[in-house]
Parts: structure tokens; C-alpha cells; sequence
């Protein structure tokens, strides 16, 4: 009888672990692969801005591991106002945004479009979304496909990332040597910025 208990008290703790461990798994599917915070001082020269933001990227696979794209989601708010010859204020005005090659204090190369309210934006760019006082912070969601991967260097050394190699797109961003950037109204070159890094999954 006890061997018979013990065997059912075993299957069960069993069974609760491999549980346990699904949901886990479950779980850290949700969470993004990449990250990255944005603020002013990143910014290279450094911008003094009240803004924030958010980047999160997840790498879409096949199940050969083929990388097909990668999701994101970009939040930010509370940008610089601009002002009027009247001295009226109105909320920071965003342009475009970017992922960018390049380390820390490095500025590089425009590697893909997260949202731009430019004309010339590649095919199929979501317009960025603006902060509002009523709304000042805003979300734009997208992904990015090996299509919108452009041609990109650092300085002297073009072309470092292949047009349309999205698998170069996350070896820069695994490795350190990318980064996001908001341009605005008030700061043309980029009022926010923010290094992508790798998240660790536990």
C-alpha cells in the first residue's frame, strides 16, 4: 500500500514540475529578446529633454530557427515642447524614428524605420504617433522584415550592414552596436535615444 502512495505522490510532484516548467517556458515567450530606454542624455551631443521612452523587440523564427522578422513595440512621452514666435507651447512634435548602427557615443547609419512622419519613409512605415496633453504618452507596434533592413555604416566604413540582411540587424543588436533614435521637431538630429540591449531570460 505504501509503495502504491508513494508511487502516486510521485507522479504527481511530477507532473506539477513539468506544469510548472510549460508555463514557464510560456511565459518567456512573452518576454522581449532586446530592450532598449531612451532619454536625452543618450543622445550624442547629449539633449536635455524631459522625454522618455521604451523599445522592445522580439525575433520572430521559424521552427528551423530561420529569422522572418522582428516585432517591436516603441513607447515614449513627455517630449521637448517647441514654441511659436507668439510664445505659444505646443507638445514635442516627433518626426521619425529609427534603429541606428552604433556603440556607445557612436553615430551611425539609419538601419531600419520604426515609424517616420517624413515623407520618402520606406513602403509600409507606421506613422509615429503623437504625444498630445491629454495623451502625452503614445505606443507604435511594427515589425521589421528583411525587405526593410537598409544598406548601413559607421563614418568612413559604409555598408557594414547589407541592405536586407535582417540577421545582421540582430547580431548588432545581440552584440551591443545598435541603438534607437527619436527625431523631433525641436531636435531635428534626435531628442531621445536609447542603446539596444540583449535581455537575459530567467
Amino acid at each position: 500500500m505504501n509503495s502504491f502512495y508513494n508511487s502516486w505522490f510521485v507522479a504527481v510532484i511530477t507532473l506539477g514540475i513539468a506544469l510548472n516548467l510549460s508555463w514557464m517556458r510560456a511565459d518567456a515567450q512573452e518576454l522581449p529578446d532586446v530592450s532598449a530606454f531612451l532619454n536625452g542624455v543618450s543622445e550624442n551631443p547629449v539633449v536635455i529633454s524631459p522625454g522618455s521612452g521604451e523599445f522592445e523587440g522580439i525575433f520572430v523564427e521559424t521552427a528551423s530557427g530561420e529569422l522572418t522578422g522582428i516585432t517591436y513595440t516603441l513607447t515614449y512621452r513627455d517630449l521637448k515642447p517647441t514654441t511659436d514666435d507668439a510664445g505659444m507651447e505646443t507638445p514635442g512634435m516627433v518626426t521619425q524614428v529609427h534603429i541606428h548602427i552604433g556603440k556607445e557615443w557612436e553615430n551611425g547609419g539609419v538601419v531600419a524605420f520604426l515609424c517616420s512622419n517624413m515623407e520618402g519613409a520606406p513602403a509600409g512605415t507606421p506613422p509615429c504617433p503623437q504625444p498630445t496633453e491629454a495623451a502625452p504618452e503614445v505606443t507604435v507596434q511594427g515589425t521589421i522584415e528583411a525587405a526593410d533592413v537598409l544598406a548601413a555604416g559607421i563614418g568612413d566604413t559604409p555598408g557594414i550592414i547589407p541592405a536586407g540582411d535582417l540577421n545582421a540587424v540582430r547580431q548588432i543588436m545581440l552584440g551591443g552596436a545598435s541603438y534607437v533614435n527619436l527625431h523631433t521637431v525641436a531636435h531635428p538630429a534626435g531628442e531621445l535615444r536609447g542603446p539596444i540591449f540583449f535581455e537575459l531570460d530567467f
